[in-house]
């Protein structure tokens, strides 16, 4: 893991850069966990300005509490682009989204790397951000593909607790035929 708290105490790797680094990296402000990135491979869906996106070869995520709590703007995650796909909504139809696939990823620290904006998305350079050359960070292997996004959701390929989702009416139908009995003589309670 890097860690950078401050600007004037940083490890011996930092590098001085001209401020007119080209943009080798996308930052993206996102409530998504590591865990779900990591499990994904992948960024989920977001508007891209695609000539731009296709230049980087790094994604960085920075964190988004709702609550604002610590580590809201900090970037925890940095990967190598492997690619970037178009997504496209299943259900609507709609498209113009795209997700920056990856296969590799390193754990980071840097608070408030993502100034506050209108915009989910920064190109911009790993080198400046971080302060140090992205190559430096102790990449690894991400694990193999256990989740799929949709367009706007998480859709699990795995499910973790090994049992599959059900609709109330499938898991009445299951319970009755396990019990020997009607699917109206089941009950299904869900305290909140």
């Amino acid at each position: 893991m890097v860690t950078v708290h401050d600007s004037k105490k940083q490890s011996q790797t930092t590098v001085s850069q001209p401020s007119d680094e080209p943009p080798d990296s996308l930052l993206i402000f996102t409530e998504d966990p590591a865990r779900d990135l990591l499990d994904a491979n992948n960024s989920a869906a977001w508007r891209l300005n695609l000539s731009r996106a296709s230049k980087a070869k790094y994604i960085i995520l920075a964190r988004k509490d709702k609550n604002k709590g610590e580590g809201h703007r900090a970037a925890f995650l940095i990967a190598k682009i492997k690619d970037i796909v178009a997504r496209r909504d299943e259900t609507t139809g709609e498209t113009g989204k795209w997700a920056i696939l990856f296969d590799q990823a390193a754990a980071i620290d840097i608070p408030n790397a993502f100034k506050p904006s209108q915009q989910p998305i920064r190109y911009l350079s790993a080198r400046k951000l971080l302060g140090f050359d992205p190559e430096e960070c102790d990449f690894k292997p991400v694990p193999k593909k256990k989740i799929d996004w949709s367009y706007s959701r998480r859709v699990e390929n795995e499910p973790r607790s090994g049992a599959r989702k059900l609709t109330v009416a499938e898991a009445k139908e299951g319970l009755a035929a396990q019990f020997g009995c009607s699917p109206s003589a089941i009950e299904i309670s869900i305290k909140v």
